[in-house]
């Protein structure tokens, strides 16, 4: 841990840690275009197909409580 901390103070002109840090960006921001606009017109059918699911698996196990 001193290294890092050595490092950052001792050559702040370079901090390299951007640098995963835009890359982490780059993925989420992808990952929510996939999420939110890739699927966001069929969201409505898997999410109440999920629904159906779920409530079925309940009531499956309801007996078990």
């Amino acid at each position: 841990m001193e290294n890092e901390e050595t490092y950052l103070f001792t050559s702040p002109h370079y901090l390299w840690f951007i640098w995963p840090l835009m890359g982490w960006g780059i993925g989420i921001f992808f990952h929510g275009m996939a999420t939110f606009i890739f699927l966001g017109r069929r969201f409505s059918e898997i999410k109440d197909r999920m629904i159906e699911k779920e409530i079925k698996r309940e009531s499956r196990n309801e007996w078990k409580r």
